[in-house]
Order: C-alpha cells, then sequence, then structure tokens
C-alpha cells in the first residue's frame, strides 16, 4: 500500500485559507454520493479538488470557492494514502469552525450504500495509532450523515487502538488483491473501458489460472494475447 503525495500537482485556487498547527484530533469522512468504479482514486481525488474550487462554501449571500480539496488525506480502496493537503492546512471540511481549524480531515474514498474495504480501513488504522489524537466522525462537528453509520461505528469502536488492528500488512495486501479481482469478474465492462476491448471473458481465464498475478499483470497479459 504506497502513500501518494498529490499535494504539489492537485488543482488549487491563487489564495490560501491558512494554516495552524499542529492538530488536535482527527476527523473521518466519506465522499456522500457513491463513489464511481470507473475512476482511478487518482481521478476521484482530481475531480474532488475542482469541485471544491468551484462550491459554494459561503452561507452569504453569492459564491465564496474554496482554496483546493478540503481533505488533507484520502484512503483508497486498495489502501493507498493519498496525500493532498499540508497538515497544518486549514480547511472548510466539517461546518465548524473549530473543527475546521484544528482537526485533520481524512476521507475514506466510499459514498452511500458502499463499504469501507479492509485494506483502507487497516491504512486508516495505522495511521490513527501514529497519529495519537482524538477521533470524531464528521457528524460530531455538525448536523450530516458524513461518514456514514458503518465508518462512525468503526470510529467509535476505536479498532486501530489494537497493537496491529487485526490484520498484517501482507494479509491486507491479499484482500485488496481478491476485491480486485471480484470487482473485475463480476464487472468485466470496467476493464473493457479501460483498454478499449472487450477482453472480459480472456481476463477472467488470466485471472483464474494465474491467480497469483496482480490485476495489472494479468491485463498485460491479455493485451499481448490479443
Amino acid at each position: 500500500m504506497a502513500r501518494i503525495d498529490m499535494r504539489a500537482t492537485l488543482p488549487r485556487a491563487d489564495w490560501d485559507i491558512g494554516h495552524l498547527g499542529p492538530k488536535t484530533s482527527v476527523t473521518v469522512h466519506w465522499n456522500g454520493p457513491p463513489v464511481p468504479t470507473n475512476l482511478t482514486p487518482r481521478a476521484m481525488v482530481e475531480a474532488d479538488a475542482r469541485f471544491h474550487i468551484s462550491k459554494d462554501w459561503s452561507p452569504e449571500p453569492g459564491v465564496q470557492g474554496g482554496d483546493g480539496i478540503m481533505y488533507h488525506r484520502l484512503y483508497a480502496p486498495n489502501g493507498d494514502v493519498i496525500l493532498t493537503r499540508e497538515d497544518d492546512a486549514v480547511l472548510w471540511a466539517c461546518g465548524n469552525a473549530e473543527g475546521n481549524r484544528t482537526s485533520l480531515h481524512v476521507q475514506v474514498m466510499i459514498g452511500e450504500g458502499q463499504h469501507p474495504s479492509a485494506a483502507a480501513l487497516w491504512s486508516l488504522g495505522r495511521d490513527l495509532r501514529a497519529l495519537a489524537l482524538p477521533v470524531r466522525p464528521h457528524r460530531f462537528w455538525s448536523l450530516t450523515q458524513c461518514p456514514g453509520d458503518e465508518l462512525a461505528a468503526w470510529v467509535a469502536q476505536e479498532p486501530w487502538k489494537e497493537a496491529d488492528v487485526g490484520l498484517t500488512e501482507e494479509q491486507i495486501r491479499e484482500i485488496a488483491k481478491d476485491e480486485a479481482r471480484a470487482v473485475i469478474l463480476n464487472e468485466p465492462h470496467l476493464i473493457t473501458t479501460a483498454i478499449g476491448k472487450d477482453y472480459g471473458p480472456k481476463l477472467e481465464a488470466e485471472l483464474r489460472a494465474r491467480d497469483e498475478r496482480t490485476l495489472a499483470a494479468a491485463v498485460a497479459a491479455v493485451r499481448e494475447s490479443g
């Protein structure tokens, strides 16, 4: 599971809300609407950044766009951690002035009707244990459904305080690989879109025959086979 730094490449406004650190809590969010399955995590983060810059965040008349994406980090289904803002950035993330200033805002990349993957929760749990700060669901700060009942319950249970969050990193990699394989086997049109040809049956056969391969290697082998 990689730590991907997009802070220097994401769209940003030509101004800045401000900075305050160190943070005194962590706030967990979700995306709200379901995360599209045909977008890579990077593409979704870039789309979020553009949306947050154009969004009207002000309760007053007029348009007050954001200065950039309103999360410090996002956790992808495969366990990758995407760094999007400096840790001391003040963000308009939770509808509460204190929470905006003093909390580190993280998003698990799911939305309504979707479930957090074991890999994403493992990565988030590892980071929460290292940060050793109080952890709040977004709904702690303001009236909202965010981050959904499942994530809110996970936060309340505080499983990251266990030494290994119940799984090793190797186990999580296997879970992430299995989840990716299941998506492609159940929805081969996603890979068809990605590589521009209906390779669904061939890809399924490749994955079943070479279970130890990563998804990327399987796709490459299918491409080469014509």
